[in-house]
């Protein structure tokens, strides 16, 4: 993993054996065993907004919001990726009521609207749609169940879906967390997270959750019934992972670390986007050590 990518990274959607490299502009390259990238291809001309990876395939969501087109499909992790056609032939294939798939896609399906929280859940995948519900799909894009979204949340973005415990932790920008019975969707207890600024991701290792803010900062929640930590950090965290030690994480020109409430930061000079096997991925496509 010394080779500078041929592209601007935006994260990495990690697996146990497989993981996937997004570009900014659509670009997409397998990493295998998670040391050995591949060659990048763009498969459908759009940006992909959110993706996970599974066992032996790789879900994304493509969106083009000027052309106001979302699309969800999974290319197989076990085959050669290939690119497809130019956003022109998206164009005109819009006003000619045609539809075009990502380049060997095993499924596609178009999307009436941008999916949220994209989320690996047992072999499948939990997403969201604004003002429609929450879907629990098998790997083949077979619906399991669907709920719908609170009233009292219809309109606020969903942030994230991870499970622990046989639950389902869905995680809004305004501090709500609703939990749901993972086996068919069923609402068990919701929560309201003490916080004072807009959630923009989390990050979860079993009922530890690391909870970046949008304009920098974050917070540790031990559990739903517990008041959180907040700390202040140079700029907002683009990555987080949990060791035996505690948190790490990268982002705006820094990286840091917490461990039993104690937070070190180093500063670095690019930006950190994704962090695999302890090695920090920085938005020039470079990978260099996590700074202690």
């Amino acid at each position: 993993m010394n080779t500078t990518l041929p592209f601007t990274p935006l994260r990495i959607d990690s697996g146990e054996h497989s993981s996937v490299i997004i570009g900014t502009l659509g670009e997409i390259c397998k990493l295998r065993d998670n040391t050995k990238v591949e060659d990048f291809v763009k498969p459908f001309p759009a940006q992909i907004t959110s993706g996970v990876v599974l066992e032996n395939r790789w879900v994304g969501t493509w969106v083009d919001h000027e052309l106001k087109h979302a699309r969800m499909a999974a290319l197989s992790l076990d085959s050669e990726w290939q690119n497809g056609i130019g956003r022109e032939a998206i164009r005109k294939g819009i006003k000619q009521s045609l539809d075009f798939d990502p380049n060997g896609a095993i499924w596609s399906q178009s999307l009436d609207s941008e999916p949220m929280a994209l989320s690996k859940v047992n072999s499948g995948f939990c997403f969201s749609i604004l003002g429609r519900g929450i879907y629990h799909m098998d790997a083949d894009s077979n619906e399991i169940w669907r709920v719908p979204i609170p009233d009292e949340l219809t309109f606020n973005r969903l942030i994230s879906i991870n499970e622990s415990d046989g639950q389902l932790n869905l995680f809004y920008d305004n501090g709500s967390v609703i939990i749901l019975d993972k086996e068919d969707g069923s609402v068990i207890e919701n929560h309201k997270i003490s916080i004072n600024n807009k959630i923009e991701k989390v990050f979860h290792h079993q009922n530890k959750f690391l909870i970046a803010m949008a304009t920098g900062g974050f917070s540790i929640l031990e559990g739903f019934n517990s008041t959180p930590s907040t700390y202040r950090t140079p700029g907002p965290i683009f990555d987080a992972k949990f060791l035996d030690s505690g948190w790490i994480w990268t982002g705006w020109r820094h990286d840091g670390q917490e461990n039993n409430g104690k937070i070190k930061i180093s500063r670095r000079r690019d930006i950190g986007v994704a962090i695999l096997n302890e090695r920090i991925l920085s938005n020039d496509g470079k990978w260099s050590d996590f700074l202690e």
